[in-house]
């Protein structure tokens, strides 16, 4: 059912953003998925890839409602400079280990494991897709 639901979120992204927002997202999205993949299972043990597809789309999910939760308390503008950077990174860490705990049932020390590596290397794509996305 989460497959499906995700499905629906892409078809919404493809229909309502650029296409090199969507593209980028979804790029991410799969390189984020291996990069769990690879971690759960030097932490966690033997992790399948729909698992670890399931928990970074699950985390995506965590993310884009917390933008959406920015958004609309500063009213449709928000800037990550600075500091604001720092929290995003921190957002983006929380939003990995609620996502990686709930859909690998993982314990919270795994999951921040987990989310560390996911949250350096979505924080590089970010950085280097920046022109992309926004």
């Amino acid at each position: 059912m989460q497959y499906l639901f995700f499905v629906f979120i892409v078809i919404g992204l493809a229909v309502m953003l650029p296409l090199k927002f969507t593209l980028s997202f979804v790029a991410t999205l799969l390189v984020i998925t291996v990069v769990v993949k690879f971690t759960a299972d030097a932490v966690i043990g033997d992790t399948a890839f729909k698992d670890a597809f399931k928990a970074a789309a699950t985390a995506a999910l965590f993310i884009v409602l917390a933008t959406v939760m920015l958004l609309w308390a500063f009213h449709g503008s928000v800037t990550f400079q600075g500091m604001s950077a720092l929290l995003a990174l921190v957002g983006l860490f929380v939003a990995f280990v609620l996502g990686f705990k709930s859909a690998l049932g993982s314990n919270f020390r795994s999951s921040a494991i987990v989310a560390v590596a996911s949250t350096v290397v979505s924080g590089v794509l970010f950085y280097i897709l920046k022109p992309y996305l926004f």
